[in-house]
């Protein structure tokens, strides 16, 4: 029932303030409308925290509701790359030469990277690499450590040095939403194995004359 009434009120929100509302906003209310069918309420809901219901660590719908987020975060991220791809200001550095002189987006002084134009140069080619690699890589194990540490630091370049800190959680949280779960288990994973491999090394008899 919550999520429902903060679907409608961010719905009015956004439907009565478009001159002020951006990206960010669409994310949050795509993440509101999903939490209205993701079953929230069997972790995260008061009546579960104060042992009233029963905390269901593993539903069938859970899983579905996790794999429909990782989904549409990859084809936000890949169509997101792509169409950057067409255009040349992200292919030459222009795109973030712009950003970081926009007024409102100005935090600091960065008229000091005119002097080194490989810099942004190589940050949007940076930006296009992770942003089309996250519908590739976050899907196989032991890479997708690496790339949810690459977005989760593109997001949080974007709050520090543009002041977008909102749109940077958000986008961050969706991100440890989706595949949080698989990092920590492949974490765990290799974990147990270089333990497990550690054990056998101890225990296997000296061959050696």
């Amino acid at each position: 029932m919550a999520s429902i009434v903060c679907f409608v009120l961010h719905l009015t929100f956004i439907n009565t303030g478009n001159g002020i509302i951006y990206g960010v906003d669409v994310f949050t209310q795509l993440s509101l409308f999903y939490a209205m069918f993701f079953p929230l309420n069997s972790a995260w809901s008061l009546d579960t925290r104060f042992g009233i219901s029963e905390l269901k660590k593993k539903s069938v719908a859970a899983g579905i509701s996790i794999r429909v987020i990782q989904i549409q975060l990859c084809i936000v991220y890949l169509s997101t790359g792509i169409e950057k791809c067409f255009g040349k200001q992200w292919l030459n550095g222009e795109a973030i030469w712009r950003t970081l002189m926009m007024p409102i987006f100005k935090n600091y002084d960065f008229h000091w990277i005119a002097g080194f134009p490989f810099i942004p140069h190589l940050m949007g080619i940076v930006v296009l690499i992770i942003e089309l690699g996250y519908a590739f890589f976050m899907w196989r194990k032991g890479i997708r450590i690496i790339w949810l540490f690459l977005i989760i630091s593109l997001h949080f370049n974007i709050g520090l040095l543009m002041g977008m800190w909102y749109f940077a959680c958000i986008m961050i949280f969706l991100s440890l939403f989706a595949f949080g779960d698989d990092v920590v288990s492949d974490i765990r994973f290799y974990r147990r194995n270089r333990i497990l491999k550690r054990v056998g090394e101890i225990q296997l008899p000296s061959t050696s004359l």
